[in-house]
């Protein structure tokens, strides 16, 4: 079907929905429709794909929209768009809790820029997976190599910072470090422990995303860390990351 977008009524329909927890998929009458929906971009969306993973995913929707501009499709003239999305793949990307039955919050499936504290349009599933592949290409498989109904401790902790998000020497940096045969290793998204409650010896979280950042915020207090290339900043990190980091036999996941 031709790309739509949600109206005004049609995205608070779907808000109401996901907040009632009504059923299992969204009503149909936010797939077409004038009522709900409205004409967007002339480009096809196959909603019967199967995507393994976020990557897919991303890589899929880049193809779809390889001839619009980035800043373009993730402004917020969009968002309805990638709410729309959400609704045709809804089926893929849910994912029910626990304790409540119901789906995850609904930013990850319309665009709120207007959080308690701050945007929160990275959790946004199709726009995201959009996003990281266009701006980073293969090394986006460190915030995606999950199932489409997974967002992540990698996303949330490489993206949740706007100037994080598109920076590319550190996403391919932390792709190098964390991410093997399209997969995010064991370790890489634990959390350090607060120094004043870590035990003697206790190294949880070294060498992980979160220390990653840290390292880079140190950098940029002498370097251009912006401009730097995913080796120059490997090559900068201290011992704690030895363990991540590839041998030189098995060559860089990205450069």
């Amino acid at each position: 079907m031709k790309i739509r977008r949600l109206t005004e009524e049609g995205l608070t329909k779907f808000a109401d929905w996901l907040r009632a927890g009504e059923g299992d998929d969204p009503p149909k009458v936010l797939l077409s429709g004038d009522e709900m929906t409205e004409s967007c971009l002339d480009e096809e969306v196959d909603e019967s794909r199967q995507f393994a993973t976020r990557y897919d995913f991303g890589v899929y929707l880049v193809d779809m929209l390889d001839s619009y501009e980035l800043n373009e499709v993730t402004g917020n003239q969009f968002d309805a768009m990638w709410g729309w999305l959400a609704v045709v793949y809804f089926k893929q990307l849910r994912k029910k809790k626990r304790t409540s039955g119901r789906f995850q919050s609904s930013e990850h499936f319309i665009v709120d820029r207007q959080g308690i504290k701050g945007s929160l349009a990275y959790r946004q599933a199709p726009r995201t997976c959009y996003e990281l592949v266009k701006v980073h290409g293969e090394a986006a498989r460190v915030c995606l190599a999950k199932p489409m109904d997974t967002f992540g401790d990698m996303a949330e902790q490489l993206v949740s910072r706007g100037y994080l998000a598109r920076n590319r020497g550190f996403i391919a940096a932390a792709a190098r470090l964390y991410v093997r045969d399209k997969a995010i290793v064991r370790g890489a998204g634990s959390y350090p422990v607060n120094p004043s409650m870590r035990k003697e010896g206790d190294r949880k979280g070294y060498g992980g995303a979160r220390r990653l950042e840290q390292r880079l915020l140190k950098l940029e207090l002498t370097y251009d860390a912006a401009a730097m290339t995913a080796n120059e900043i490997v090559d900068f990190l201290p011992k704690e990351f030895s363990r991540f980091k590839p041998s030189p036999a098995a060559g860089p996941s990205a450069k």
